[in-house]
């Protein structure tokens, strides 16, 4: 296998027509196969998946009629080829650093899906890839691109709705545990495993289910907060136009009622405070009370943000938002369209060679990634406590309470009470810098958060270059 070279000049032949390599055909890769490959001026060219059978699956996603795509199960023979121009990267997030590092080096522009990374130090692993390549990188969460939630965000600063005050992302939903095995499992025929763990400790298997459910165990995945709680923290951080990390973050959580293998909250709060701006981001994967299946809600919704401003709010994300005067009236509802036109953009912005137009670029996108590294990270780094300590330790953000108790009455109504079934509360986490690791008070705890969130100094590749 001929290696990859950082000096590979830019991808060869017209951007005319864009062509895409898929990297990753679970549901998620084959609707980006079906989206790309219909879009004028872009064809999908190349896929990749060490599981041999869904990247099968992904060449039936394909427009009929024309010359079938590539297949390649070891994805850096992908990178290898000449006349792919970009590529996408749907794979599991312990992948998603590395894999879009060595394909910027390999000359390709990234579309990158969220979480972009896994860990904390590898935001600027990726940050420099792109600056030391030139390369384009697009983040994957496509609420920016959403008409509905920039329409709404336009009539808000049109009118006089005075400065924001605190924002809430959230998203509930109801899932199931994912069971728990008493051995290591059979890893499926048609998957190469090795490749599939890439950089992650090649272990056993010790979940039921194969693909998915990865994300719910650490070495892996990033958790529920790390899955749709990006969605929340990159529509807010869009909306406000943040720029900087907040001064420190706090969460608590647990994963509550299931015995199974998976090792990330099921229920997760996050306090982020920037310089006096409440920011809460919250993931909740139980259902609403004991007996019923349909998830808890929050002003109405199961999912969205809500930003709170001097003369009213705006309510929604992607999808479309409705916006409301401070008495609570809703004065314009603006549909959405769930950010249809992000994939698109991103050919655009290869075809005109112009990052500047890119919805989500990496420099902007990646800040959001971290609010959910920092989440997690003051999650594991926490200690079970009770409702007084937790409520004790919330108090300075005086906004956080309603959320706090909304929280605590969710786990009431399941039969769940903090001070029999403690809580997991994380401490006050304080980045110092985009690019360096979290500090705590307690050096205990920085040598647990800076443990948690390494970069493994590592080969890439469990097995021979």
């Amino acid at each position: 296998m001929t290696p990859i070279a950082s000096a590979w000049a830019k991808p060869a032949g017209s951007l005319e027509t864009v062509r895409i390599g898929i990297i990753g055909c679970g549901w998620k890769g084959l609707s980006h196969i079906e989206t790309f490959d219909a879009l004028p001026q872009c064809r999908v060219v190349a896929l990749s998946d060490p599981d041999e059978s869904r990247m099968q699956e992904g060449l039936t996603k394909l427009e009929p009629g024309r010359p079938p795509a590539r297949t390649y199960r070891d994805f850096r023979e992908l990178l290898e080829q000449p006349d792919i121009d970009a590529v996408v990267i749907v794979t599991p997030n312990h992948w998603h650093a590395l894999m879009a590092v060595l394909a910027c080096e390999a000359g390709k522009h990234v579309f990158l899906e969220k979480p972009l990374t896994r860990t904390w130090n590898e935001a600027s692993l990726i940050l420099q890839a792109a600056q030391r390549t030139g390369r384009m990188i697009q983040g994957g969460a496509q609420g920016r691109s959403d008409v509905g939630f920039n329409a709404a965000l336009e009539f808000i600063k049109s009118q006089e709705f005075g400065r924001p005050q605190w924002a809430h992302g959230f998203w509930y939903r109801t899932r199931e545990p994912i069971g728990k095995v008493t051995g290591p499992q059979s890893i499926p025929a048609n998957v190469d495993y090795n490749l599939w763990t890439g950089p992650a400790p090649l272990k056993p298997l010790m979940r039921e289910r194969f693909h998915y459910d990865w994300h719910w165990q650490w070495d892996y995945g990033n958790g529920e907060m790390g899955n749709l709680g990006t969605h929340q923290a990159d529509e807010i951080v869009y909306a406000l136009g943040l720029e900087e990390l907040p001064t420190r973050a706090m969460s608590l959580g647990g994963r509550f009622l299931w015995n199974d293998d998976g090792q990330t909250a099921n229920m997760h709060l996050a306090l982020l405070d920037f310089q006096g701006l409440p920011f809460l981001l919250e993931v909740r994967d139980l259902p609403d009370r004991t007996g019923v299946s349909h998830p808890a809600s929050q002003y109405g919704r199961r999912s969205g943000n809500r930003i709170q401003y001097e003369g009213g709010y705006i309510l929604g994300g992607r999808g479309g938002a409705d916006v409301y005067d401070a008495e609570g009236n809703r004065i314009q509802r603006f549909p959405g369209d769930a950010g249809g036109s992000h994939q698109a953009n991103f050919i655009e912005a290869i075809r005109q060679d112009h990052p500047s137009i890119l919805a989500s670029p990496i420099e902007n996108a990646i800040l959001s990634t971290q609010l959910t590294n920092l989440a997690n990270l003051s999650y594991l780094a926490g200690r079970l406590a009770t409702t007084p300590e937790i409520k004790s330790a919330t108090a300075p953000m005086g906004q956080a309470q309603p959320s706090v108790d909304a929280f605590l009455d969710h786990l009431g109504r399941l039969g769940i009470h903090p001070d029999q079934q403690p809580i997991t509360l994380g401490p006050w986490v304080k980045p110092k810098g985009l690019h360096s690791l979290p500090m705590t008070g307690d050096s205990s705890l920085d040598l647990l958060l800076q443990e948690r969130s390494q970069v493994r100094a590592r080969a890439p590749f469990n097995f021979p270059a």
